[in-house]
């Protein structure tokens, strides 16, 4: 039990005001508390952490949302505009409808998982994307599942001859506003000791060499062009980068996710 000490003028020892003066001058003023203080009012609402917690699942159209709740559009409307403006939530239009997600997947981790413990990485089922440089295109799938996933699985990239992770891959991805440019290529062995929940293939050559990753539990197989192997002008190669890197977006979001989570 903590005594406190107290000079013979009542007062607290200038040791510890000392130390307490310390704490209060790294704490943001009343403005920026009042900032965060909103911000946790945006989330002190039963509803909204139920739509925090879908979005673990990733993009989510607003439709979906409502279907699940079950409550009037305009309730959900309000609850994801109070979201969206605390700075949780972002969306996008598509058609008649906005699909959202987590801005960052690691509110998750503040508000912990509905079983009521904190969601670390090594609670989440991991995906380990695999191709033979992990230099282009497991580096691009990392960055578009983690993107859009990264908040409920741990995932991962590494190939069978690692090379240096591709300029273009970087920069096509920026485009798309997914930041790689701190990646690095991996290999295999780096993951022999960790259990893989799903394995995922995405070069043909890469199946021929590396058949079986062994601790792997699930494994998905697609082919995708090399984008890197092309010899053309810059302009072709950076389409080529984009197209490939389309062509994994949406077979992730059409077809691996639902894959990953009928397993």
């Amino acid at each position: 039990m903590k005594i406190c000490e107290i000079t013979d003028e009542g007062k607290p020892l200038s040791d510890q005001i000392k130390r307490l003066n310390e704490i209060i001058a790294k704490i943001p003023d009343d403005e920026g508390l009042q900032k965060k203080s909103e911000r946790f009012k945006a989330i002190s609402d039963p509803t909204r952490l139920k739509i925090l917690y879908l979005l673990q699942e990733g993009e989510l159209c607003v439709c979906e949302i409502l279907t699940v709740l079950e409550k009037p559009q305009s309730t959900i409307s309000h609850h994801l505009n109070v979201l969206k403006n605390a700075g949780f939530i972002k969306g996008r239009k598509e058609g008649v409808w906005i699909h959202y997600k987590l801005v960052d997947p690691e509110i998750i981790d503040l508000i912990g998982n509905p079983a009521g413990d904190p969601m670390t990485n090594n609670s989440k089922k991991s995906v380990l994307f695999i191709c033979t440089h992990n230099s282009a295109r497991s580096q691009m799938a990392e960055g578009i599942f983690g993107h859009l996933y990264g908040g409920r699985y741990g995932v991962y990239s590494a190939g069978t001859d690692p090379r240096e992770v591709h300029p273009m891959a970087v920069q096509v991805m920026g485009e798309i506003g997914i930041d790689i440019s701190n990646h690095r290529s991996k290999s295999l062995k780096e993951f022999e000791t960790m259990e893989i929940e799903y394995v995922v293939t995405v070069c043909e050559k890469a199946a021929k060499t590396c058949p079986l990753f062994l601790g792997g539990v699930n494994y998905f197989k697609k082919s995708f062009e090399d984008p890197s192997a092309l010899e053309g002008t810059e302009e072709e190669r950076t389409e080529l980068f984009r197209k490939i890197r389309d062509e994994i977006r949406e077979w992730i979001e059409n077809s691996l996710i639902t894959d990953i989570k009928n397993r």
